[in-house]
């Protein structure tokens, strides 16, 4: 989904860190970037850019917030293995920072790609991060639908016919438009 431009308003591109409108790099739509990449040190470069253009905007202080507290948890999780980034990702998922815990399962799922916990919850924790987004009018709520849906669809492929993992699908695929 395009973001605003911090500059003029006008939709950027996913991925694109300049606005197409006006030209100018836009800080927001490369911390989003950044972010979404796990560049969790530049990407808070870039948020506090967007904060010094736009003090207080509820996105730059919350995507600044998540990744001081990601790059945190990544230099003191270096040398975790599966089971610890498992653990942190089922505490992160408990307490409903659903943002941590997609970043956690999705540690566990560079050590171990097959790691069926670690997909299930990678999906639903972002299924859950989705609807909190939409809950609150956020127009990055249908790109986390999708991540979700694409994580449920891998979990399915490792443990085919699950009840609860067919109807969360279901429900991304309904917010995302698809019968």
């Amino acid at each position: 989904m395009p973001r605003p431009c911090t500059r003029c308003g006008s939709p950027v591109p996913d991925g694109a860190w300049a606005c197409p409108a006006c030209g100018a790099e836009d800080p927001a739509a490369r911390a989003f970037v950044l972010q979404e990449d796990g560049r969790f040190d530049a990407a808070l470069a870039a948020w506090d850019e967007v904060l010094a253009l736009q003090p207080g905007d509820p996105a730059a202080l919350e995507g600044a917030s998540f990744c001081h507290r990601a790059a945190e948890l990544m230099r003191e999780g270096a040398a975790w293995d599966e089971a610890a980034w498992g653990q942190k990702g089922i505490t992160f998922f408990e307490a409903g920072e659903w943002a941590l815990a997609d970043m956690a399962y999705g540690r566990v799922l560079d050590l171990s790609p097959l790691h069926l916990s670690a997909v299930c919850g990678k999906g639903l924790a972002n299924f859950k991060w989705a609807a909190a987004l939409k809950a609150r009018g956020d127009s990055t709520a249908p790109r986390r639908f999708h991540t979700a849906a694409v994580a449920i669809r891998e979990a399915l492929r490792l443990h085919p016919g699950n009840a609860a993992l067919n109807r969360v699908l279901s429900l991304c695929e309904r917010e995302l438009g698809r019968p």
